[in-house]
């Protein structure tokens, strides 16, 4: 990978450049992704400002055939890539948000051409339909999970929120890049209504389990994460990752019914479903 705007090399430490991904420096400097340091593309080490100014002294005071090599260079993760651009997290519920006030605006104009009583009438008895709401919801839930991703950040699990998918209308809630991959979340707020898991077929048809909510089938929630979760991986494709890196689909519920009577909620194929938000708190890292 190509890092166009790295800054000026520093004698014995490869170049300078923001990181992707967090490291630590020999020296024992902990780095968070975006921070400026060092990078040895060759020893795949990083070292620290400090650090870097010291051996660049020594360097030029000591010929080249004599000099020691850095003594804080720290081996980042196999696969771990950097590159020299701060990536934005995004806005949660942004999507959501503008689809909501977008058809709520529609409404207000299709309101605003009644006669006053009937305008009266309208806004007073008859609340903004499903079609409307189900938006708000959603972004009120996209807002609560990524509260609880960004708190993960001091844990170096950096958090993306609100991607559009390429040449597509549709987006990804999250992204959290945790040690073992990278997990896709797809909020869900669903208030009071209960999850679960069913199971059927058994001695002469094949066992399938689907989800239901709020007593639904709900297959359609774990179907649209398909392309998303193919997405990222097509996205990903082009870094030579760990052979044990992962990219695991997750349905996040807001405010749902979760407890211990919903029974095993394993899908096949695997999903995490997991709750936010509401009685419990579970993120999947």
């Amino acid at each position: 990978m190509t890092e166009n705007n790295a800054e000026e090399a520093t004698p014995g430490s490869g170049r300078v450049i923001r990181l992707r991904y967090a490291g630590r420096c020999g020296c024992g400097v902990q780095f968070t992704p975006g921070t400026t340091a060092g990078w040895d593309a060759d020893a795949r080490t990083v070292t620290c400002l400090d650090c870097l100014s010291r051996d660049a002294a020594t360097a030029l005071a000591v010929p080249d055939s004599v000099a020691s090599e850095p003594e804080c260079g720290a081996v980042l993760p196999s696969g771990s890539e950097v590159h020299t651009t701060t990536t934005q997290p995004g806005t949660a519920g942004g999507a959501a948000g503008r689809e909501y006030q977008r058809r709520k605006d529609k409404r207000d104009d299709e309101t605003d051409a009644l006669p006053y009583g009937l305008r009266k009438l309208a806004r007073t008895v008859f609340p903004d339909p499903q079609h409307i709401r189900a938006w708000e919801s959603g972004e009120r839930g996209e807002i609560a999970v990524a509260r609880a991703l960004d708190s993960l950040a001091a844990h170096s699990i950096p958090a993306l929120h609100d991607r559009r998918i390429p040449h597509k209308r549709s987006n990804i809630d999250h992204m959290a890049i945790g040690p073992a991959g990278v997990y896709v979340i797809d909020a869900k707020r669903y208030v009071r209504q209960r999850v679960e898991v069913r199971r059927f077929g058994g001695l002469f048809s094949p066992r399938r389990s689907e989800l239901f909510v709020g007593g639904r089938r709900r297959m359609d929630l774990v179907n649209g994460l398909d392309p998303q979760e193919d997405a990222v991986l097509e996205a990903l494709a082009d870094f030579e990752l760990p052979a044990d890196c992962i990219v695991q689909s997750v349905l996040c519920f807001i405010n749902a019914d979760w407890s211990l009577v919903s029974g095993d909620l394993s899908l096949d194929p695997p999903v995490n479903l997991v709750t936010a938000a509401g009685r419990n708190t579970r993120i999947p890292f």
